[in-house]
Protein backbone atom coordinates (compact mmCIF):
# COMPACT_ATOMS: atom_id res chain seq x y z
CA UNK A 1 0.00 0.00 0.00
CA UNK A 2 1.41 3.58 -0.96
CA UNK A 3 1.00 6.62 1.34
CA UNK A 4 1.86 10.22 0.49
CA UNK A 5 2.34 12.32 3.78
CA UNK A 6 2.04 16.38 3.31
CA UNK A 7 3.83 17.72 6.28
CA UNK A 8 4.42 21.61 7.20
CA UNK A 9 7.15 22.25 10.30
CA UNK A 10 9.26 25.25 11.04
CA UNK A 11 11.61 23.81 13.87
CA UNK A 12 11.52 20.48 12.81
CA UNK A 13 9.56 18.58 15.33
CA UNK A 14 6.59 17.52 12.32
CA UNK A 15 9.19 16.72 9.09
CA UNK A 16 11.14 14.15 12.21
CA UNK A 17 7.57 12.95 12.88
CA UNK A 18 6.68 12.45 9.12
CA UNK A 19 10.20 10.66 8.77
CA UNK A 20 9.29 8.58 11.38
CA UNK A 21 6.18 6.97 10.19
CA UNK A 22 7.11 7.21 6.59
CA UNK A 23 9.65 4.90 7.90
CA UNK A 24 7.58 2.73 9.74
CA UNK A 25 4.74 2.47 6.59
CA UNK A 26 6.95 2.04 4.19
CA UNK A 27 6.36 3.13 0.26
CA UNK A 28 5.93 6.56 1.85
CA UNK A 29 6.49 10.20 0.13
CA UNK A 30 6.95 13.14 2.02
CA UNK A 31 5.64 16.05 0.35
CA UNK A 32 5.74 19.46 1.72
CA UNK A 33 2.58 21.32 2.07
CA UNK A 34 4.49 24.76 0.75
CA UNK A 35 5.21 23.12 -2.45
CA UNK A 36 1.92 21.80 -2.88
CA UNK A 37 0.18 24.63 -2.33
CA UNK A 38 2.30 26.15 -4.72
CA UNK A 39 1.08 23.94 -7.47
CA UNK A 40 -2.35 24.34 -6.43
CA UNK A 41 -5.23 21.66 -6.34
CA UNK A 42 -3.75 18.83 -4.85
CA UNK A 43 -5.18 15.69 -6.22
CA UNK A 44 -3.28 12.63 -5.00
CA UNK A 45 -3.15 8.88 -6.08
CA UNK A 46 -1.55 6.83 -3.64
CA UNK A 47 -3.64 4.91 -1.24
CA UNK A 48 -3.34 6.57 1.88
CA UNK A 49 -2.98 10.11 2.58
CA UNK A 50 -1.98 11.62 6.06
CA UNK A 51 -1.12 15.23 7.38
CA UNK A 52 1.25 15.94 9.35
CA UNK A 53 2.05 19.25 11.58
CA UNK A 54 1.70 21.38 14.90
CA UNK A 55 -0.53 22.59 16.80
CA UNK A 56 -1.15 26.37 16.89
CA UNK A 57 -3.80 27.51 19.75
CA UNK A 58 -5.79 24.11 19.39
CA UNK A 59 -6.59 24.66 15.77
CA UNK A 60 -3.78 23.75 12.65
CA UNK A 61 -1.58 26.19 11.06
CA UNK A 62 -3.12 28.48 8.66
CA UNK A 63 -1.15 27.01 6.09
CA UNK A 64 -2.51 23.41 6.50
CA UNK A 65 -6.04 24.54 6.32
CA UNK A 66 -5.67 26.74 3.40
CA UNK A 67 -3.73 22.90 1.66
CA UNK A 68 -6.70 21.23 3.07
CA UNK A 69 -9.19 23.36 1.23
CA UNK A 70 -7.13 22.48 -1.73
CA UNK A 71 -6.78 18.62 -1.28
CA UNK A 72 -9.13 16.83 -3.03
CA UNK A 73 -9.64 12.72 -2.45
CA UNK A 74 -11.58 10.36 -1.96
CA UNK A 75 -9.24 8.55 0.13
CA UNK A 76 -10.09 9.09 4.22
CA UNK A 77 -7.13 10.96 5.73
CA UNK A 78 -4.91 10.55 8.46
CA UNK A 79 -3.73 13.83 10.60
CA UNK A 80 -0.82 13.89 13.03
CA UNK A 81 -0.15 16.42 15.00
CA UNK A 82 3.16 17.73 17.09
CA UNK A 83 2.31 19.81 20.07
CA UNK A 84 3.74 21.22 23.71
CA UNK A 85 1.12 21.57 25.79
CA UNK A 86 -2.49 19.67 24.71
CA UNK A 87 -4.85 19.78 21.66
CA UNK A 88 -7.40 21.12 23.67
CA UNK A 89 -11.24 20.76 21.37
CA UNK A 90 -8.65 20.45 17.79
CA UNK A 91 -10.07 16.94 16.78
CA UNK A 92 -13.97 18.29 17.16
CA UNK A 93 -12.72 21.21 14.89
CA UNK A 94 -10.76 19.34 12.92
CA UNK A 95 -13.89 16.90 11.97
CA UNK A 96 -16.07 20.26 11.15
CA UNK A 97 -13.33 21.56 9.07
CA UNK A 98 -13.02 17.91 7.29
CA UNK A 99 -16.64 17.91 6.61
CA UNK A 100 -16.94 21.02 5.23
CA UNK A 101 -14.14 20.35 2.99
CA UNK A 102 -15.78 17.16 1.85
CA UNK A 103 -12.56 15.25 3.00
CA UNK A 104 -12.96 12.01 5.54
CA UNK A 105 -11.12 11.67 8.31
CA UNK A 106 -9.66 8.65 9.38
CA UNK A 107 -7.46 9.03 12.37
CA UNK A 108 -6.24 12.31 14.20
CA UNK A 109 -3.83 11.88 17.07
CA UNK A 110 -1.49 13.85 18.72
CA UNK A 111 2.44 13.59 19.95
CA UNK A 112 3.55 15.57 22.41
CA UNK A 113 7.24 17.00 21.76
CA UNK A 114 9.52 20.11 22.75
CA UNK A 115 7.51 23.39 22.90
CA UNK A 116 9.11 25.65 19.83
CA UNK A 117 6.93 28.81 20.91
CA UNK A 118 9.33 30.92 22.46
CA UNK A 119 7.36 33.90 23.28
CA UNK A 120 6.06 31.68 26.08
CA UNK A 121 9.67 30.41 27.16
CA UNK A 122 12.60 28.65 26.36
CA UNK A 123 13.70 24.96 25.71
CA UNK A 124 14.58 23.30 28.30
CA UNK A 125 18.41 21.60 28.16
CA UNK A 126 18.97 18.73 25.96
CA UNK A 127 19.39 16.10 28.77
CA UNK A 128 15.38 17.18 29.19
CA UNK A 129 14.97 16.80 25.74
CA UNK A 130 16.01 13.42 24.95
CA UNK A 131 13.27 11.08 27.15
CA UNK A 132 10.36 13.87 25.68
CA UNK A 133 12.05 11.82 22.26
CA UNK A 134 11.85 8.76 23.43
CA UNK A 135 8.78 9.15 23.90
CA UNK A 136 7.28 10.50 21.16
CA UNK A 137 9.16 7.76 19.17
CA UNK A 138 7.07 5.51 20.72
CA UNK A 139 4.41 7.12 19.98
CA UNK A 140 4.61 7.33 16.58
CA UNK A 141 5.43 3.49 16.64
CA UNK A 142 1.85 3.02 18.11
CA UNK A 143 0.45 5.58 15.75
CA UNK A 144 2.06 4.06 12.40
CA UNK A 145 0.38 0.40 13.80
CA UNK A 146 -2.88 2.38 13.74
CA UNK A 147 -2.63 3.31 10.24
CA UNK A 148 -1.37 0.36 9.32
CA UNK A 149 -4.53 -1.71 10.91
CA UNK A 150 -6.89 0.99 9.55
CA UNK A 151 -8.58 1.83 12.46
CA UNK A 152 -10.64 4.72 13.41
CA UNK A 153 -9.16 6.55 16.15
CA UNK A 154 -9.93 10.21 17.14
CA UNK A 155 -9.93 11.47 20.27
CA UNK A 156 -12.75 14.40 21.08
CA UNK A 157 -12.54 14.11 24.88
CA UNK A 158 -10.85 17.61 26.43
CA UNK A 159 -11.48 19.74 28.82
CA UNK A 160 -14.09 22.39 28.13
CA UNK A 161 -13.22 25.03 30.12
CA UNK A 162 -9.25 24.65 28.85
CA UNK A 163 -10.66 25.17 25.40
CA UNK A 164 -13.56 27.58 25.60
CA UNK A 165 -12.15 30.34 28.55
CA UNK A 166 -8.55 29.79 29.52
CA UNK A 167 -6.33 29.30 27.32
CA UNK A 168 -9.32 28.81 24.91
CA UNK A 169 -10.19 32.28 24.57
CA UNK A 170 -7.08 33.54 23.86
CA UNK A 171 -5.75 31.14 22.05
CA UNK A 172 -9.49 32.15 19.76
CA UNK A 173 -8.20 35.63 19.40
CA UNK A 174 -4.64 34.66 18.75
CA UNK A 175 -5.49 32.77 16.12
CA UNK A 176 -7.59 35.46 14.13
CA UNK A 177 -4.74 37.74 14.55
CA UNK A 178 -1.79 35.40 13.87
CA UNK A 179 -1.04 36.91 10.65
CA UNK A 180 -0.04 40.77 11.94
CA UNK A 181 1.23 39.17 15.15
CA UNK A 182 4.23 39.79 13.50
CA UNK A 183 4.28 43.39 14.35
CA UNK A 184 5.95 42.37 17.74
CA UNK A 185 9.18 40.89 15.60
CA UNK A 186 12.43 42.83 15.77
CA UNK A 187 16.38 42.10 15.41
CA UNK A 188 18.62 43.76 17.43
CA UNK A 189 22.50 44.53 16.77
CA UNK A 190 23.31 41.07 16.56
CA UNK A 191 21.76 40.51 12.93
CA UNK A 192 24.43 40.27 10.70
CA UNK A 193 21.91 40.75 7.42
CA UNK A 194 22.58 36.74 6.04
CA UNK A 195 19.01 36.53 4.96
CA UNK A 196 18.10 33.39 6.17
CA UNK A 197 14.65 34.53 8.07
CA UNK A 198 13.80 35.91 4.54
CA UNK A 199 14.54 32.43 2.77
CA UNK A 200 13.12 29.84 4.90
CA UNK A 201 9.64 31.96 5.79
CA UNK A 202 6.98 29.33 4.45
CA UNK A 203 5.19 32.23 2.84
CA UNK A 204 7.74 34.68 2.00
CA UNK A 205 6.35 37.12 4.81
CA UNK A 206 9.94 38.70 5.35
CA UNK A 207 11.79 40.95 2.84
CA UNK A 208 15.62 42.24 3.58
CA UNK A 209 15.58 46.38 4.01
CA UNK A 210 18.76 47.46 4.42
CA UNK A 211 20.44 44.32 5.46
CA UNK A 212 17.52 43.92 7.97
CA UNK A 213 14.76 41.79 7.87
CA UNK A 214 10.80 43.29 7.56
CA UNK A 215 7.54 41.69 8.61
CA UNK A 216 4.53 41.95 6.09
CA UNK A 217 1.67 40.77 8.00
CA UNK A 218 1.55 37.39 6.60
CA UNK A 219 2.77 35.76 9.52
CA UNK A 220 2.18 32.02 10.34
CA UNK A 221 3.58 32.11 13.76
CA UNK A 222 5.78 29.17 12.94
CA UNK A 223 8.75 30.66 14.89
CA UNK A 224 11.08 29.70 11.78
CA UNK A 225 12.76 32.60 11.48
CA UNK A 226 13.51 33.43 14.96
CA UNK A 227 14.39 29.81 15.69
CA UNK A 228 16.93 29.59 12.92
CA UNK A 229 18.74 32.43 12.93
CA UNK A 230 22.33 32.04 13.28
CA UNK A 231 22.74 35.18 15.26
CA UNK A 232 19.85 34.89 17.41
CA UNK A 233 19.00 38.41 16.47
CA UNK A 234 15.66 38.14 16.13
CA UNK A 235 13.41 39.23 19.44
CA UNK A 236 9.54 38.99 19.49
CA UNK A 237 9.14 42.32 21.88
CA UNK A 238 11.60 42.07 25.19
CA UNK A 239 10.17 38.44 25.61
CA UNK A 240 12.96 36.27 23.86
CA UNK A 241 16.50 38.04 24.41
CA UNK A 242 18.61 35.47 26.20
CA UNK A 243 16.04 32.57 25.79
CA UNK A 244 17.67 28.98 24.65
CA UNK A 245 16.54 28.56 21.13
CA UNK A 246 15.64 25.26 19.14
CA UNK A 247 15.50 22.67 16.48
CA UNK A 248 14.64 19.40 16.28
CA UNK A 249 18.70 18.16 16.40
CA UNK A 250 17.87 15.38 13.47
CA UNK A 251 16.80 18.27 11.32
CA UNK A 252 18.81 20.97 9.47
CA UNK A 253 18.61 24.22 8.01
CA UNK A 254 18.72 22.75 4.40
CA UNK A 255 15.64 20.57 5.27
CA UNK A 256 13.38 22.93 6.20
CA UNK A 257 14.58 25.36 3.01
CA UNK A 258 13.40 22.48 1.41
CA UNK A 259 10.18 23.21 2.06
CA UNK A 260 9.93 25.82 -0.56
CA UNK A 261 11.10 23.77 -3.53
CA UNK A 262 14.88 23.66 -2.83
CA UNK A 263 14.55 19.95 -2.72
CA UNK A 264 12.86 17.10 -4.15
CA UNK A 265 10.11 15.16 -2.04
CA UNK A 266 11.55 12.99 0.33
CA UNK A 267 10.93 8.98 0.44
CA UNK A 268 10.54 7.29 3.87
CA UNK A 269 13.17 4.42 2.69
CA UNK A 270 15.54 6.54 1.79
CA UNK A 271 18.63 7.54 4.02
CA UNK A 272 18.39 11.36 5.41
CA UNK A 273 21.65 13.18 4.97
CA UNK A 274 21.79 15.21 7.91
CA UNK A 275 24.92 16.56 8.02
Amino acid sequence: MTTRIYYFSGTGNSLWAARVLAEKLGATTLTPMVQALAEGETRPTEDRIGIVCPVYMYKLPHIVVEFLRRLVTPVPVFVVVTMGGDPGNLFMWLRRLFRYQGLQLSTGLPVRMPSNYIPFGGVPEDSRLIPIFETAEACLHQIAGIIERGEANIPLEYSRFRAWIHPGLLYKLGYRFASVSDKNFRVDQTCNGCGICASLCPVDNITMTGNRPTWNNRCQQCMACLQWCPCEAIQVGDKTRGERRYHHPTVKLKDILAQKGNGAAQSGTRQYDDG
